[in-house]
């Protein structure tokens, strides 16, 4: 069985050699695949996002079309070894933060979680058990136990997902994992 740190060197190397050209291809169609479940449909909280880095999977498509209906949105703002989520309306409401992300402003309301709220969430690799690799920092899974309402929905390439490495303790499971070609649910909540 390969170690989780392997998975996450031998993805990040994979991914990293993605063209530009095929991440807007693979990010546009996970961003369909999100926007056409039914969850997303009848989403009346909010709805947690990122701005991705390395290439990650590119959620702007959705969040324009999120700002444009008037859905509430909040982006992760880290702060040393912590990371919370803040309300924003507009990309106006975001500047360069840690590791070059782009964050909300510190004037930006704090988002204060609740059921019915779904957190997309990225990482390096997934398991169909909902399983997450990050990068190594452990922002979500802390946030996540932290509050525990929040809905996560893991974010990724198909090429992300891989064979279980077995769960740690801390690590915290997605609810269900969208990809340019499928959705993986682990597990149900009510939205």
């Amino acid at each position: 069985m390969e170690t989780k740190e392997a998975i996450r060197n031998r993805i990040k190397l994979e991914r990293k050699q993605l063209s530009k050209e095929v991440v807007t291809e693979k990010s546009r169609k996970i961003c369909q695949n999100i926007t056409s479940q039914e969850w997303y449909v009848n989403l009346s909280g909010v709805l947690c996002v990122y701005s991705a880095i390395s290439n990650e999977v590119l959620l702007d498509e959705l969040i324009q079309e999120a700002f444009s209906k008037g859905q509430k949105l909040a982006f992760p703002r880290v702060r040393g070894k912590d990371m919370d989520f803040y309300l924003v309306n507009s990309y106006e409401d975001l500047e360069e933060g840690s590791f070059h992300i782009l964050e909300p402003k510190e004037s930006s309301p704090v988002y204060e979680p609740k059921a019915g709220d779904v957190m997309l969430v990225p990482g390096v690799a997934f398991s169909e058990k909902g399983s997450r690799i990050g990068f190594g920092q452990g922002y979500y899974d802390r946030y996540l136990t932290r509050f525990p309402k929040v809905y996560p929905v893991g974010v990724a390439y198909e090429m992300q997902i891989v064979q279980d490495w077995g769960k740690q303790t801390f690590d915290i499971p997605m609810g269900r994992i969208i990809t340019e070609q499928r959705e993986v649910r682990v597990y149900d909540r009510e939205f």
